[in-house]
């Protein structure tokens, strides 16, 4: 895997935040499993495998960036739900629908024009 410092230089770059990014959620249907309940889908940060890598530590969120929108069932089966009760055979397939539910995100961003393409 390609290390930091080739990504970014020398240093890598801050923790990357952003409200107007997570306020985009607000009347969204959930990327996952298409409910929309009443306001309860939110940007659900990434945790997980290789979270390290967007900025995951401890108590502090990956970058807003590594968020899907989900609504309040899917984001605590994500969070709250161990392994062997979720419908997951192990953390690495739990982490990849994740990332499926980020690009899902992002795509819906692009496609409803809120993130502007060059």
């Amino acid at each position: 895997m390609v290390q930091d410092i080739q990504l970014y230089g020398p240093f890598p770059p801050p923790v990357f935040r952003s409200r107007k990014l997570l306020d985009l959620a607000e009347g969204q249907v959930c990327v996952r499993c298409g409910r929309n309940d009443q306001g309860t889908v939110v940007a659900a940060h990434y945790h997980g495998p290789y979270q390290h890598l967007f900025h995951k530590a401890g108590s502090q969120k990956a970058d807003d960036f590594m968020s899907a929108h989900l609504c309040i069932h899917c984001h605590m089966l994500f969070d709250d739900t161990p392994l062997d009760k979720s419908p997951w055979g192990d953390e690495m397939e739990r982490a990849l629908e994740f990332m499926i539910c980020i690009a899902r995100t992002w795509q819906r961003l692009i496609y409803e024009k809120h993130i502007q393409m060059p």
